[in-house]
């Protein structure tokens, strides 16, 4: 494992310096990287169609894919443990905090020996996130079977897939296929942060500066192109859940297809978790919300405040169910609700519930990052910021 380790980084650092891009971290840093790349997403812009075809490629993708699987089976996302650590502190239950400190001390060794944190090591999902100024060839996703075929095997890592759900349950025997989705936006995605540090300086300036962030907001979500990578277990899918309720359900009615889904299912889930929750869309795209919605940091406030105050409320409901940590008992079944809306039809409302487990392994990575500003081999890959921005709040 250690060895696999080592090669796949020696192979994303000779990547790197061919620009390959940045391991995103926290909010804040997210927000000093954007203002930094503010030039160079504004002359990838300015490139159009040109400047991207040599950024987005098909093996540069399956390069980045290939190189997070093995960090990510052995590293806990750094929010989540961060969040957990702050758990410690506020559990009441002693079982619920000797639970958490197994899970931290699991994660802490999983990362100094560069073994799994869990057994169920996951199914592969890429979603990459593009502005529409920048070009993206047909078979942008056409390594990436075959680079998580190589992580897998090379590092020795349990391999789920099955060749047919129903007809032919038979192991795939290297962990392909990867589940890829290619989403065009139109929100500031990576260079947000950049957009609002101009408006604020504007402030002073007056009416002119604020339009001029404006416009510099709508220029860097056409530059955006970041690329999402998730390891996803089996049980934390399995405790997830989809409901088309009947529009006279209201607010109240999504709230108990959450807590419900949580009563029923979280213990099996390896709590605590991060409950992501998608509102609205139809019924083949609310599970898509949900799921974004759990690679948004833990911490980072929901963009509605009207949705941050849901988000409160029920993850203070799901805590007072008492599952706790591991299902043993306590106050911490879960570290986060993360919310996503979009408009649907009158006659409808889609709910869904997808569940982060304890074994929390994402990675967001900025693909129009500065040249050689990848971290250095050995470096902890922390988890990324921005995440997908959600349709905007009724």
């Amino acid at each position: 494992m250690e060895k696999a380790q080592k090669k796949h980084r020696s192979a994303a650092s000779a990547a790197a310096g061919a620009g390959v891009g940045e391991i995103v971290g926290d909010a804040s840093a997210a927000a000093a990287d954007a203002a930094a790349d503010t030039g160079a997403g504004g002359a990838a812009g300015a490139g159009g169609a040109g400047a991207g075809v040599g950024t987005l490629t098909a093996t540069r993708i399956a390069g980045l894919v290939e190189e997070a699987v093995v960090s990510l089976a052995c590293t806990l996302r750094a929010d989540y443990r961060k969040a957990l650590e702050a758990a410690v502190a506020c559990e009441s239950n002693e079982r619920g905090r000797k639970v958490l400190g197994q899970l931290l001390e699991n994660a802490r060794l999983a990362a100094a020996e560069q073994l799994p944190i869990c057994q169920d090591t996951g199914y592969v999902w890429v979603l990459l996130e593009v502005g529409g100024a920048l070009y993206v060839p047909a078979d942008i996703f056409s390594g990436v079977n075959a680079a998580v075929a190589r992580a897998y095997t090379e590092a020795g890592l349990r391999k789920s897939m099955l060749r047919d759900a129903l007809l032919e349950r038979v192991n795939t025997g290297d962990n392909a296929p990867a589940f890829c989705e290619l989403r065009f936006v139109e929100e500031a995605g990576a260079k947000v942060a950049a957009a609002g540090a101009a408006a604020t300086a504007g402030a002073a300036a007056g009416a002119a500066a604020t339009a001029a962030a404006g416009a510099a907001t709508v220029a860097s979500a056409k530059n955006t192109a970041v690329l999402h990578i998730m390891l996803k277990g089996g049980g934390s899918d399995n405790a997830s859940r989809l409901v088309m309720l009947a529009p006279g359900a209201g607010e109240a009615g999504v709230r108990e297809v959450v807590l419900a889904t949580l009563r029923e299912k979280a213990a099996n889930a390896c709590p605590p978790l991060v409950v992501g929750v998608g509102v609205g869309s139809t019924f083949d795209k609310v599970a898509g919300l949900a799921k974004r919605a759990l690679l948004r940091p833990i911490g980072t406030a929901n963009p509605s405040t009207r949705l941050q105050t849901l988000e409160q409320d029920w993850l203070a409901q799901i805590n007072a169910l008492g599952i706790g940590p591991g299902g043993f008992g306590g106050d911490t079944t879960a570290l986060a609700v993360h919310i996503q809306t979009a408009p649907c039809h009158i006659a409808a409302l889609p709910v869904a519930v997808n569940i982060g487990c304890g074994a929390l392994r994402s990675v967001s990575i900025n693909l129009l990052a500065k040249e050689g500003s990848s971290p250095a081999a050995g470096d902890e890959p922390p988890h990324a910021a921005p995440a997908p921005a959600p349709a905007p709040a009724p």
